[in-house]
């Protein structure tokens, strides 16, 4: 709920080296300042506006800008690098350069294949490979694309696309069930699955992940949520004290607040499968998981 510009004076002494004020009421620029010392800053879901930054592209500098209100072209010197930023959400357009299709596909009006559907139906195997699902014969497309703190993707076909923000602090586990913060295989925590589907892995984050379906043919659909808890063990053990509780949004709307896979799924610690009716009206379906 803040509200406001940044001041100047945030990123001034020095020393700041990590700042988050994702998802509140910002508006304004990005002060100078924070070129300093800052190497996480996530900014998204404000109200941002005004020049995107050159400091904001440097080796090992994260940066989250998506969801905002920023403009105009895509700067060149941003295209000609390997992106540790994330643009998602804003109204950027091409400039002529072709090398970022995804980052010009993912802007808010969501430009790609808008008033020309490429397909009526998609499904996506969270953080895993492409596989048809044994029960139900669906093709499930891979999402396997290696993901980080401020990242997003689109398939070459450009069909569907990913976003992600936030930081694991625990990412360096020393126990090294998991190598990758940002995925999860479930034979790395609860025993080898032999019969590989659509459950043995999953794509995490601490904070905020969309998943958008492009180029659909506008009308009504059917979305099915596949949920398994393959993390946190179902054991005698503190292991399975943990809980993950998330809200989730369909088309911007919440459908989902405080989801709990354990609490729901019960004793039997089983898939749990939310099915929900949407609209698709210009071409694009957005699943949004957000952990505020």
């Amino acid at each position: 709920m803040i509200s406001g510009t940044i001041p100047e004076y945030i990123g001034a002494s020095g020393k700041l080296s990590m700042l988050d004020l994702s998802f509140n009421n910002l508006t304004g620029q990005i002060p100078d300042s924070l070129n300093s010392s800052v190497y996480s800053l996530f900014l998204g879901n404000n109200y941002l506006t005004g020049q995107l930054p050159p400091w904001i592209i440097a080796p090992g500098k994260k940066v989250d800008l998506s969801y905002n209100n920023f403009s105009g072209e895509v700067p060149t010197w941003l295209l000609d690098q390997n992106l540790n930023v994330n643009l998602v959400g804003n109204f950027l357009q091409e400039n002529g350069k072709n090398n970022q299709k995804a980052l010009t596909c993912l802007q808010r009006h969501f430009p790609c294949h808008k008033g020309n559907p490429k397909s009526s139906s998609l499904a996506i195997n969270c953080g895993g490979p492409q596989l048809i699902d044994s029960s139900t014969q669906v093709l499930f497309v891979g999402d396997n694309e290696t993901l980080d703190a401020t990242s997003f993707y689109m398939n070459s076909e450009e069909n569907w696309g990913v976003s992600t923000t936030g930081i694991f602090w625990n990412s360096s586990n020393s126990s090294n069930e998991i190598t990758n913060p940002y995925m999860i295989e479930a034979g790395s925590v609860l025993g080898q699955i032999q019969d590989p589907s659509i459950y043995t892995t999953a794509r995490l984050s601490p904070s905020s992940l969309r998943y958008y379906g492009l180029g659909l043919q506008n009308g009504p659909y059917r979305v099915e949520l596949h949920f398994k808890e393959i993390q946190i063990p179902d054991t005698q053990s503190w292991r399975s004290l943990g809980s993950r509780i998330f809200d989730v949004y369909l088309q911007g709307v919440q459908v989902l607040k405080d989801f709990n896979i354990k609490e729901v799924a019960g004793l039997s610690n089983g898939p749990v499968v939310q099915n929900y009716t949407v609209n698709v009206t210009e071409n694009i379906l957005e699943v949004h998981f957000f952990f505020g």
